[in-house]
């Protein structure tokens, strides 16, 4: 369609801009990630301070969540994937893009089990 290749502008009277003279080009591919950068900061600061709480409960009360000991760091791992390559945010398509999203998983839950360990080491026989 003519108008997906044009932008809107409105300014006294209404005219059509191409998209290039605004400023949304290709070359500015930063601007184009801003919503997956900010939603990856959002993430990795809540699942920090998540786990931030938990190690506090665990010292001040003696007690922790199993559950976010363990699924808190895979969210920041994929938090921090996510700061890195905002281009990959969504479904992976690819059978690379699969694999990617797979080894960032294993490492989240290696970190997740890690930070169980840390909270626990009781719980894991030691």
């Amino acid at each position: 369609m003519m108008f997906d290749k044009l932008w809107f502008v409105a300014s006294g009277d209404d005219f059509i801009c191409p998209k290039s003279q605004l400023g949304h080009t290709e070359s500015n591919p930063d601007m184009h990630h801003l919503k997956a950068r900010l939603f990856a900061i959002v993430l990795i600061l809540v699942s920090l301070g998540l786990i931030y709480y938990n190690w506090r409960q665990l010292f001040q009360d003696g007690s922790y969540s199993m559950k976010l000991a363990a699924f808190g760091p895979v969210v920041t791992v994929g938090g921090i994937f996510l700061l890195i390559s905002p281009s990959r945010a969504g479904k992976p398509n690819t059978t690379k893009e699969k694999v990617a999203v797979l080894l960032v998983l294993v490492v989240g839950l290696l970190a997740g089990l890690v930070n169980w360990y840390l909270m626990d080491p009781g719980f894991f026989g030691r």
